[in-house]
C-alpha cells in the first residue's frame, strides 16, 4: 500500500465534514462574509503646544470608504470629542487618514482613536496617547495711562496668552527702578492666542507728580513683562476762601464762602466754628458739595443753637479726592443782642380820670435803656408816661406800674407796654380799659307851695382828702389769704397788718406797694448788692404789685395779709402809698412803710 496518503480516522472525517458545509451554511444564512476595514495602528504624530497632527493606514479591503472620523479626549475611556477625516472618503485601496486637532490646552494628554467605515463594516486603531508642548509665556504690551486726575489714572496694555490661561497687573510707583504698588488686571486676558486688552485703576496717587508703571502677565509658560511707561497726574488747584456770616440773629447764622475745585472733585465741604479764636470745635456740612468745575463756587451753611451776644469765630474746610485739604482764614461774627420780653398787664385803680397801668418787663440779661405805657383814646394811642424806674437786668420778669391822669370820664382807653434795651425795642399786646362815667349833679326842688329858690352858681367839687393814715403792724409775716376788705377786726392778727385812714367824701381808693432795696449807684444805675462798694448809697424803687378798693366818708380799715390775687410780698422794705380819686379828682398821694420778714 506503499504510496497511499495517511488514513482518515473517523473523527477527523467528521470535521472535515464541518468546515465544508460552513461556506455554504453563512451563504443560505444572508452572511456575505462582512470584511471591515483595517486601521494600522501605526499613527503618526505632529503635536504642539494647542494643536496636533494625527494619521493612520486605513486598509477598505476593497470597499469604498464611506467614512472617517477621528475621536479624542483626556480621558482614555472617554473620547467625548470628534473631527472628520474626509480626504480618504470612496478610497478601495489602503490610504492614510489624517486630521489636525486644534484648540487643545498646552501641557496635556490626549487620546484618541481614528475610525473608518465601509459597506463590509467599521474598523478603528486602538486609543494612542499624546501629550501638548508647554505653552509660551503670555506676552504683555504695556500701553498708555488714561483718564488721568489729580490722585487716579487708568492703566491699559494688552495681553497675548499665547494659548494658555494667563493672569496679569500693573505695577506702579515713583521711581522706575521701583515700582512698589501693583493693582490687578480688572479683567483676564482669556486663553487665547491674539493680544487682548486689559487694564486696570489706580487711586490714591499724589497731584502733580510722575509715576512709573508696567504691565506683568503670568500663565502655564512663565512670567511676561511689558516696557516701564510713565504719566504725570493733574497739580491740585484747590482754592478755599471763608466769606462773612449772613442772616445772623440771637442763635441762628449762616456761613459763607466759596471753593475752586480746580479740576477735580470735591469730597468734603464744612464750616468749621467756635467761640475761642483758634480752637473751633464745632463744624457743620455745607449744603452742597460744589462739585469739580473750574470756576469758585458758592457754598454755605446754617447753624443753630448759638447763644446771644456772643463773638463766633469760623473758617471754610475743603477737601478733594487726593484727601488734601483746602482752608479759608478765619472770620467772625456777633450773635445778636436778646431785646427784653414785656408783657401788657391789667389796668388796676380805675377812676373816672385816672387809673394805674400795669405789666411785666423781663430784661433777657441786658440794661433797661427805656419803659414806658403808651395809651390813647384809639388803637393809635398817642400819649405815653415813663415807668417810675427801670427794671434793672435780669433773667426774670419784673413788674411796673404807672398812673396815668387827666383822663375822661366813661371813656374806653387803649394802652401798651413798651420796653426798650441793647438788644432792641420791644412792645407788648394792646389792653383796653374805661373810666368811670361822671356822677350827675341833683337838680334841686323848689319847696312846696313856695316859688322857686333864685338858682345859684354851681360849687367847685373838691377832690376827695384822705387823712390820718396808719398800721397796726409795720413789721409783719404774709398770710395764706389774699387780702379782703377789712371787716369787724376784735384783735389784730400777727400775721399782716392792718391800715388806717379817713376820707371826707367816698372815693376808690388805690394803693401801691413798691419795694425799697439799698443799692450803690454805678454809673446811671441804683445796682444792688454787694457790687459797688465805695460808691454812693442810693435806694432802687420798683412797683411790686396794687390794690384797689372803694372805701367811705370817715374811717376805713383795710386787712393786708401781704398778698394780693395770690401773689405774695418777698421779704425786705416797702413804701405803702394810699391815693383817692372820686369825680372831683385825686387826693394828695400819702405814704407809710412797712417791713415784711420771712416766716
Amino acid at each position: 500500500m506503499h504510496g497511499r496518503g495517511p488514513r482518515l480516522g473517523r473523527g477527523a472525517l467528521v470535521l472535515l465534514a464541518v468546515l465544508m458545509v460552513l461556506p455554504w451554511a453563512s451563504a443560505a444564512l444572508g452572511d456575505s462574509g462582512a470584511n471591515p476595514p483595517a486601521v494600522t495602528s501605526e499613527q503618526t504624530l505632529e503635536v504642539g503646544k494647542t494643536t496636533a497632527k494625527v494619521s493612520a493606514m486605513v486598509n477598505p479591503k476593497g470597499a469604498a470608504v464611506t467614512g472617517c472620523e477621528v475621536i479624542y479626549g483626556t480621558t482614555e475611556g472617554s473620547l467625548t470629542s470628534s473631527i472628520p477625516c474626509p480626504s480618504i472618503l470612496g478610497a478601495e485601496t489602503e490610504v492614510e487618514a489624517s486630521a489636525t486637532l486644534e484648540g487643545l490646552a498646552p501641557n496635556t494628554t490626549y487620546y484618541f482613536e481614528i475610525v473608518a467605515s465601509t459597506a463590509e463594516g467599521t474598523g478603528e486603531g486602538g486609543p494612542i496617547s499624546f501629550k501638548t508642548q508647554i505653552a509660551n509665556a503670555p506676552v504683555p504690551v504695556t500701553g498708555k495711562a488714561g483718564e488721568v486726575k489729580l490722585a487716579s489714572a487708568l492703566l491699559e496694555g494688552t495681553v497675548n496668552p499665547e494659548g494658555a490661561p494667563a493672569t496679569c497687573k500693573f505695577k506702579y510707583g515713583t521711581e522706575p527702578g521701583s515700582l512698589s504698588s501693583s493693582a490687578p488686571c480688572s479683567t483676564e486676558p482669556g486663553s487665547g492666542t491674539g493680544p487682548e486688552p486689559v487694564s486696570a485703576e489706580v487711586a490714591g496717587l499724589a497731584p502733580e507728580t510722575t509715576y512709573y508703571f508696567e504691565l506683568i502677565a503670568n500663565g502655564e509658560g512663565g512670567e511676561g513683562k511689558g516696557t516701564v511707561e510713565q504719566f504725570t497726574t493733574s497739580a491740585d488747584q484747590l482754592a478755599v476762601a471763608t466769606g462773612e456770616a449772613s442772616a445772623v440773629s440771637k442763635t441762628t447764622a449762616t456761613l459763607n464762602g466759596t471753593v475752586n475745585p480746580g479740576g477735580s472733585l470735591v469730597t468734603r465741604c464744612e464750616f468749621e466754628y467756635g467761640t475761642t479764636e483758634g480752637e473751633l470745635t464745632s463744624n457743620v456740612k455745607c449744603s452742597a458739595l460744589p462739585g469739580e468745575g473750574p470756576e469758585p463756587l458758592k457754598v454755605s451753611a446754617a447753624v443753630t443753637g448759638l447763644a446771644p451776644n456772643t463773638r463766633y469765630y469760623f473758617k471754610l474746610v475743603a477737601d478733594n479726592e487726593a484727601a488734601i485739604p483746602g482752608e479759608g482764614a478765619e472770620e467772625q461774627f456777633t450773635t445778636a443782642r436778646n431785646p427784653p420780653a414785656v408783657t401788657t398787664g391789667e389796668a388796676s385803680g380805675v377812676g373816672q380820670t385816672a387809673a394805674t397801668l400795669t405789666g411785666t418787663v423781663n430784661p433777657e440779661g441786658e440794661e433797661i435803656e427805656s419803659c414806658a405805657v403808651e395809651y390813647g383814646t384809639t388803637p393809635s394811642l398817642g400819649s405815653s408816661v415813663s415807668c417810675p424806674s427801670l427794671p434793672e437786668a435780669g433773667t426774670g420778669p419784673v413788674t411796673v406800674a404807672v398812673q396815668a391822669t387827666g383822663l375822661s370820664p366813661g371813656t374806653t382807653y387803649y394802652y401798651r407796654l413798651v420796653a426798650k434795651s441793647p438788644g432792641g425795642e420791644e412792645v407788648g399786646s394792646v389792653n383796653t380799659f374805661a373810666t368811670l362815667a361822671p356822677t350827675p349833679t341833683p337838680v334841686p326842688q323848689p319847696p312846696p307851695g313856695g316859688s322857686p329858690p333864685a338858682p345859684k352858681g354851681p360849687e367847685p367839687a373838691k377832690p376827695p382828702a384822705l387823712s390820718s393814715l396808719s398800721e397796726s403792724n409795720s413789721i409783719f409775716r404774709v398770710g395764706r389769704a389774699s387780702t379782703a376788705p377789712a371787716g369787724r377786726i376784735s384783735r389784730v392778727s400777727p400775721i399782716g397788718t392792718v391800715f388806717s385812714f379817713v376820707l371826707d367824701q367816698p372815693a376808690v381808693v388805690t394803693v401801691t406797694f413798691i419795694r425799697e432795696e439799698s443799692g450803690h449807684m454805678i454809673g446811671k444805675s441804683c445796682v444792688v448788692g454787694r457790687r459797688g462798694a465805695g460808691k454812693p448809697a442810693c435806694v432802687r424803687s420798683h412797683v411790686a404789685m396794687m390794690l384797689g378798693r372803694r372805701s367811705r366818708t370817715g374811717l376805713n380799715r383795710l386787712l393786708f395779709t401781704g398778698r394780693v390775687r395770690g401773689r405774695a410780698l418777698h421779704p425786705g422794705a416797702y413804701r405803702a402809698t394810699f391815693r383817692a380819686e372820686s369825680l372831683a379828682g385825686t387826693s394828695a398821694p400819702s405814704s407809710i412803710s412797712f417791713r415784711v420778714v420771712a416766716r
